[in-house]
């Protein structure tokens, strides 16, 4: 009979404590979602300050090195295999192409900055 009455108030206090666990996760979990919610909130009224005080409009993004880009999809798929080797021409020209844009970008974010 101890044994019995010692079992249920381990089975009592272990689901008091499940319970009193799955409520502090919830609680937390609403504080965290808060939290979340008010930082967001705080980075979005940071955004708009930045907008409105240097009046930023990020430009359309344009295509770059599309013609050799083509080139070398056109290259690769006319050749198969070892004849692929072929493309080097190409795929230089749109290396070549590529940082190119690169540097006219790292050029043109050291011009804003220096402003």
């Amino acid at each position: 009979a101890a044994a019995a009455a010692a079992d249920e108030t381990v089975r009592k206090l272990s689901a008091e404590f499940e319970a009193e666990r799955r409520a502090f996760h919830e609680k937390r979990a609403a504080e965290v979602e808060a939290l979340e919610a008010d930082t967001l909130g705080c980075v979005k009224r940071q955004v708009a300050l930045l907008h409105s005080k240097y009046d930023f409009v990020r430009p359309e993004a344009k295509p770059r090195c599309t013609a050799e880009e083509q080139s070398v999809l056109d290259c690769y798929a006319a050749r198969k295999g070892a004849d692929a080797l072929q493309c080097g021409p190409v795929v230089d020209a749109y290396s070549a192409c590529a940082r190119r844009v690169v540097d006219d970008l790292a050029a043109s974010l050291a011009a804003a900055q220096q402003k």
